[in-house]
């Protein structure tokens, strides 16, 4: 589990686990966990994560720490009202819509917002998520979030997120996929000192950006 900074793309902070999948309680922890970890400087934070991250164990975190947040929907069927979708300026044949919706087990209701794309465009431009429920005309992509943006703005914000992949890629390529050890244990302390590395290589980069201008 990586979390990154947009501004610097430096690794903030993350853990090394066992298994495919995350629980909701194990990612509203580490939300929890992240003021410490944070300046005194920062005013304002906003978390974008996938559709690992959608449950009300973190939507809930979120809310309670103060953060804003885009999450990407995994499995939620918010309920769009049909004659609400609309279009925004120069974005051709996609639509956008929102909704406020109580998923079961959440104990209060959250902001959707989707957009939808035309099957037939959907292997133009950026990859989609899976449909998510049925509509043979259209390719669905939905986002819970408190950001307090029309839809399209707020899924224009989601987009910044993807940088995140490359980031886990370049860290994986710096050694962060090697299994370096037959103990967890070992393997943990050598998933930290990778970011490490990763991070004090950001630092230099940074550093000698600056010392050009």
């Amino acid at each position: 589990m990586l979390c990154f900074i947009e501004e610097t793309r430096e690794y903030f902070v993350g853990k090394l686990r066992s298994g495919d999948t995350m629980g909701g309680e194990e990612i509203g922890k580490m939300i929890r966990s992240f003021k410490k970890y944070l300046p005194g400087c920062v005013k304002k934070v906003i978390l974008r994560g996938d559709g690992e991250f959608i449950s009300w164990e973190s939507v809930s975190a979120a809310i309670e720490e103060g953060y804003q947040f885009i999450f990407g929907n995994k499995g939620c069927n918010p309920p769009f009202d049909p004659t609400k979708w609309y279009k925004a300026r120069g974005n051709g044949d996609v639509e956008y819509n929102e909704c406020v919706y109580q998923p079961i087990g959440w104990k209060q209701a959250c902001r959707f917002v989707a957009m939808r794309i035309p099957e037939d465009k959907r292997g133009e431009g950026k990859a989609v998520q899976r449909k998510l429920f049925e509509d043979g005309n259209y390719i669905y992509r939905i986002f819970v979030t408190n950001v307090a943006k029309k839809a399209h703005r707020v899924i224009e914000e989601y987009e910044k997120r993807a940088d995140c992949e490359n980031l886990i890629g370049e860290a994986k390529r710096e050694g962060l996929a090697a299994i370096v050890s037959k103990k967890f244990a070992g393997n943990y302390a050598y998933f930290q000192l990778v970011m490490l590395s990763c991070n004090i290589w950001r630092s230099f980069k940074m550093l000698a950006w600056q010392s050009r201008l």
